[in-house]
């Protein structure tokens, strides 16, 4: 378990270090204005554009930036021949288990990032949802069942 958290510890650092995560998290938050941009409908609101960018065929693209630096790492692990010696100094079965985890990891972190910064951005000039959602708040008291049929 020891050998796990050192090359987890290992991997995060080497992933953190690089500057893929860093500019892959961008191109989340430029894919989202991307969206946006293609939108062309008059009254938009940061739920609706989160929402395009979510189901729309950008998603594609979102994931893209996700996978790219995981495949960079293990890239670099082979080219290198980095994984040799850390197999010879401790266990396989370790190394495999930490490098899955930080595979799984990393693109959570990048789309948490990406979407966080890009939500955070546009809310300051878009209203979080539309004008019929407010009207239904200060309408009868069941908005939420109003608002998700489309009242």
């Amino acid at each position: 378990m020891r050998l796990f958290f050192h090359y987890l510890k290992m991997d995060v650092v080497r992933t953190i270090e690089t500057k893929r995560l860093y500019l892959c998290t961008l191109g989340v938050f430029g894919i989202g204005f991307v969206v946006m941009l293609e939108l062309s409908e008059m009254y938009l609101d940061v739920l609706y554009v989160f929402h395009q960018i979510k189901y729309s065929m950008s998603s594609i693209l979102v994931f893209f930036f996700t996978a790219v630096p995981c495949a960079a790492m293990l890239e670099e692990d082979m080219e290198n021949k980095f994984y040799r010696q850390s197999v010879i100094r401790g266990k396989l079965k370790a190394y495999a288990w930490a490098k899955t985890t930080v595979i799984f990891l990393t693109p959570a972190v990048i789309l948490c990032a990406g979407n966080l910064l890009f939500v955070i951005v546009v809310s300051r000039w878009l209203p979080w949802s539309s004008h019929a959602g407010i009207s239904n708040i200060a309408g009868d008291g069941n908005w939420a069942s109003q608002y998700l049929i489309g009242r």
